[in-house]
């Protein structure tokens, strides 16, 4: 019927995909980038004195231009900071390894599969933190590598590194202001407890369980507070 309809009628109207772009960009260009000009020196706002919605954007151009200059000292204290942290929270996991498995820590293979459960969840968090919409540190797969570590190793340690992990991520700056600390070590301990019970495939369905209602329970006390 509709290759009938088709073989008898043509549209009048048709879409000019070239000419609509044309279009598009004259518009763009109708537009002046710039809203506020300011001179060298000139007075955004004084003391005592009334923030508009003028004065108001035009600190925040200026606050965004400062940060994005940047000062390279500050910078630089920002990134010793940041690898201080992350160094100094991946060192107690480590010094867990070295003090309380020491067969672990001994064996290449097992601290290689540490690193790559560990790697896996930084990267993910890291392209979750880059979504275009906002940060959903529910999706980040700590609770993943809390079972993994669990099924691989022992459960113990499973919880540990769920709790470093959960540090790790939430210290990042992408997801401070978050609920990522919280939800990832709820999510990732209740993942580590569950498979200390859960010994049977046939059981899988139980662990889902746990983890979502323990993701819920700490959703519903995020809310609540």
């Amino acid at each position: 019927f509709r290759k009938l309809l088709t073989a008898f009628f043509r549209p009048t109207i048709v879409y000019d995909r070239a000419a609509t772009e044309r279009a598009r960009q004259d518009l763009r260009k109708s537009v002046p980038n710039v809203k506020y000009t300011l001179q060298l020196g000139e007075k955004i706002v004084g003391a005592h004195e009334v923030v508009g919605r003028e004065e108001r954007e035009k600190m925040r151009a200026l606050q965004d231009e400062l940060a994005k200059r940047g000062d390279s000292r500050r910078n630089a204290s920002r990134i010793v900071g940041a690898v201080l942290f992350n160094t100094l929270v991946l060192t107690i996991f480590g010094l867990t390894l070295a003090l309380f498995r020491q067969p672990l820590y001994g064996s290449l293979r097992a601290v290689l599969l540490f690193a790559i459960v560990f790697v896996i969840v930084i990267v993910t968090s890291s392209l979750i933190a880059h979504l275009p919409q906002r940060v959903h540190p529910e999706l980040i797969p700590v609770a993943f590598a809390a079972v993994i570590v669990s099924l691989l190793f022992d459960p113990r340690i499973g919880m540990i590194a769920a709790m470093i992990l959960a540090v790790l991520i939430g210290g990042q700056n992408e997801f401070r202001g978050t609920n990522a600390l919280f939800l990832n070590l709820i999510g990732g301990t209740a993942a580590a407890f569950t498979m200390r019970i859960v010994r049977r495939r046939n059981q899988t369905h139980v662990a889902i369980l746990a983890i979502a209602g323990a993701y819920l329970i700490a959703a519903i006390a995020i809310g609540l507070t």
